[in-house]
């Protein structure tokens, strides 16, 4: 996985995943989770879910903070709130 995640390379992801087989049942959060579960390098074990965080390898961050997610569908202010949380 690269050190520096650019937008060109989220919105490939976004894309791959607003593709996954099913991913239209999911809930904004289910996909959000999908999405840096797409994003994570690593192996799976290495990759956790909690209450309000995930935990995995996305470039130099290792922890996201889940809050104020916006709607998964409006692509533009997802990977806005992305770059966010993988800058912060």
């Amino acid at each position: 996985m690269r050190n520096v995640i650019d937008l060109p390379f989220l919105k490939q992801v976004y894309y791959f995943v607003s593709e996954l087989n099913g991913i239209s049942k999911l809930t904004d959060f289910d996909k959000t989770i999908e999405f840096f579960r797409s994003l994570h390098s690593g192996e799976a074990s290495e990759f956790d879910v909690k209450v309000n965080q995930i935990n995995g390898n996305f470039g130099k961050k290792r922890v996201i903070v889940l809050k104020s997610i916006p709607t998964f569908s409006d692509s533009s202010s997802f990977l806005s709130w992305v770059m966010e949380a993988l800058s912060d």
